[in-house]
């Protein structure tokens, strides 16, 4: 609220996790649920006294969380060791996959019964749309790994799935991880051909980012 009455404009939220085994950290806020649409409601009305829009940002951790904070193994889109929690997480079967996309769509349900004016999908920093993009993490030989065009192929159906449920009238925008600052990781390159495929999709802004995790810098 005192970035809204300040005169902010836009406020994107923290990313909020999607699905249980999504969390990222202990204290990590969640849209997961129809149970959280009561407490995001109230961080939209704060803004709402004031000339300000809110966007709620949607992710999940993938790999980058720890078994003891979602009480299982974290998943990935590849059995790639995390250094920084010294875990290796477990493949997703493709069922799962599809089963998280659904999530996607599920959690911009919800940001739109809370009264958020948008939603930001976080595909940067290494969390699990940008683990799927990079040739780092995603070490799959299905459709969702491989080519860019197999690895940014979740990125697209959650957006696909975000945008059926909020029609398209309502902002959908993504955090985009450029580059991964690792070797063998997302390049340049490969980043923009990802923008320009999201922008061929329809999405109405990118946030462009880099880094992952193990990133240097």
């Amino acid at each position: 609220e005192t970035l809204a009455a300040v005169g902010v404009g836009l406020i994107i939220t923290g990313h909020a996790f999607v699905s249980g085994n999504g969390k990222a950290s202990p204290r990590m806020i969640g849209v997961h649920s129809d149970a959280m649409i009561p407490g995001l409601k109230k961080l939209v009305n704060a803004v709402h006294k004031h000339d300000s829009k809110i966007f709620l940002q949607i992710n999940h951790a993938g790999r980058q969380t720890a078994s003891a904070t979602i009480g299982e193994t974290p998943v990935a889109p590849s059995a790639v060791h995390f250094p920084k929690t010294d875990e290796t997480p477990r493949a997703l079967s493709e069922g799962e996959i599809e089963d998280l996309i659904d999530g996607y769509g599920a959690a911009a349900k919800r940001a739109v019964a809370a009264g958020f004016d948008g939603v930001q999908i976080h595909c940067a920093h290494g969390y699990l749309g940008s683990q799927f993009i990079s040739p780092y993490t995603n070490r799959r030989e299905d459709k969702w790994g491989g080519s860019l065009e197999n690895r940014m192929r979740f990125l697209l159906e959650a957006y696909r799935a975000v945008r059926k449920v909020t029609g398209d009238g309502y902002p959908v925008i993504v955090k985009l991880n450029s580059e991964d600052f690792l070797d063998g990781g997302l390049t340049i390159d490969d980043g923009a051909r990802i923008a320009q495929a999201l922008s061929d999709a329809g999405i109405d802004a990118i946030e462009i980012s880099g880094g992952m995790g193990e990133s240097s810098g």
